[in-house]
């Protein structure tokens, strides 16, 4: 049972996702590659175009892509407002500062939108396309941004809600094992272990949290190693979650061979 008990909050803690920071790409093919291969189609189809037509039919091109992208990334950064309105363990402050940072995104992806619908320039085209890699950074920052946080939000539940319950129903437990007259040196001792744990647990998720609130488009690639910090912080707090559980088998075990009245029952594996 202890084993089972110990695999089983193991596999509930796997489901504690940890984000992949994504390489944003060229949004789109470089311009004067895309006129060459289309002065080639043009070529081979036999019609000889004007170099103003090919050029109309580049900006077109780009425009279609480019509007894709932007429109994608519009969809992404609303689906994130609705995650951080669900986190738990944000203050109103918090979930305020990143809702606005996003609708600023989002203000801004907008209006470059109507801009590069109406370039009519390809050298401003070009620039404009490329912006939108390079001055918003959505995939390589936002959306890891709020992986992190998410991930941060579950295991302040997970600490804070049933491993807090399981640590309330042992201290009971144990309280009567103590009036009865069992020696509890040992089992307490293990509590106290426990309780280092969850804390630290705790400590850095919150940490991880403070750490990215307040990193910008503005300050890539070099906020690049803060997005790594805090997902080491996340990585250090599961480990010290699962460490904790371990200890709470191990009362578990302690409590038994002390010959308790009655059965104590496995806590259920808490679900994320």
């Amino acid at each position: 049972m202890k084993k089972m008990y110990i695999a089983g909050f193991a596999f509930a803690l796997s489901f504690i996702i940890f984000p992949v920071y994504a390489v944003e790409t060229p949004v789109v093919t470089p311009t004067r590659a895309l006129e060459r291969r289309i002065t080639i189609e043009s070529s081979t189809s036999g019609k000889k175009i004007k170099t103003e037509d090919i050029q109309a039919n580049v900006i077109n091109k780009l425009k279609e892509k480019a509007i894709r992208e932007l429109t994608r990334r519009l969809e992404s950064l609303s689906k994130l407002i609705g995650k951080i309105n669900g986190l738990r363990h944000l203050t109103v402050a918090q979930k305020g500062t990143m809702t606005g940072q996003i609708q600023t995104e989002i203000n801004s992806l907008t209006a470059l939108k109507t801009k590069i619908t109406g370039d009519s320039d390809i050298a401003t085209l070009r620039t404009d396309v490329q912006s939108i890699v390079s001055s918003y950074r959505i995939y390589a920052l936002y959306i890891p941004k709020i992986a992190i946080i998410a991930n941060a939000d579950k295991i302040l539940n997970l600490a804070q809600g049933d491993m807090a319950i399981l640590t309330a129903k042992l201290s009971l437990r144990i309280d009567e094992r103590s009036k009865n007259g069992v020696d509890i040196t040992t089992i307490s001792g293990y509590m106290l272990q426990r309780k280092g744990k969850l804390d630290d647990a705790i400590l850095q998720a919150n940490n991880a949290i403070a750490k990215i609130l307040p990193l910008t488009p503005s300050g890539w690639p070099g906020n690049k190693t803060d997005l790594q910090s805090a997902r080491d912080m996340l990585q250090k707090a599961r480990l010290e979650l699962n460490e904790a559980q371990k200890l709470a088998n191990e009362v578990r075990v302690q409590l038994k061979e002390s010959k308790p009245t009655g059965t104590l029952k496995p806590s259920p594996v808490p679900s994320l």
